[in-house]
């Protein structure tokens, strides 16, 4: 009878155990899907308002170079230069940490910028986290930003 109460006792201390292990991983899964919404809204705002090495945001040269490219940075135009700035940006955070990314800059005058990080296709059904900001330019366009970040 002693016997019985002890594998008793020992099965509800593994089934606890056990429940609390299960409970601790389901949380642990909600606080990663949670970090990367917050690292994809984050670093998308943060990008576009970084301020580049010629003192321009990234904001405003891609408002340039979607208009009338005047700006330069040393001997590069708005454009070379921002796609230079944001392939450096990427490679130095999410292309080191191996996080698989899509961006895709865009404006009303039609012109359009993709950068892709091999294995994301944003159009393939998957797990991944998308921003999209639109801003107006100093010009008097409007651009959208798109940050998809796939895992």
């Amino acid at each position: 009878m002693g016997l019985i109460v002890i594998v008793i006792l020992i099965t509800l201390v593994l089934f606890f155990v056990l429940a609390f292990d299960a409970n601790k991983a389901q949380n642990k899964l909600s606080s990663t899907e949670f970090s990367q919404d917050k690292l994809t809204g984050t670093l998308g705002t943060t990008l576009l308002e970084t301020t580049t090495v010629c003192g321009r945001s990234v904001k405003e040269l891609l408002g340039d170079c979607a208009s009338y490219q005047e700006i330069y940075c040393g001997d590069e135009d708005s454009c070379t230069y921002v796609n230079n700035t944001i392939v450096n940006v990427t490679n130095r955070t999410l292309a080191i940490s191996g996080i698989k990314y899509f961006i895709n800059i865009s404006s009303t005058e039609g012109k359009t910028t993709t950068f892709i990080e091999s294995g994301c296709d944003p159009n393939k059904p998957g797990n991944w986290n998308t921003v999209l900001t639109s801003f107006s330019t100093e010009y008097g366009s409007t651009m959208q930003f798109q940050l998809t970040i796939c895992t």
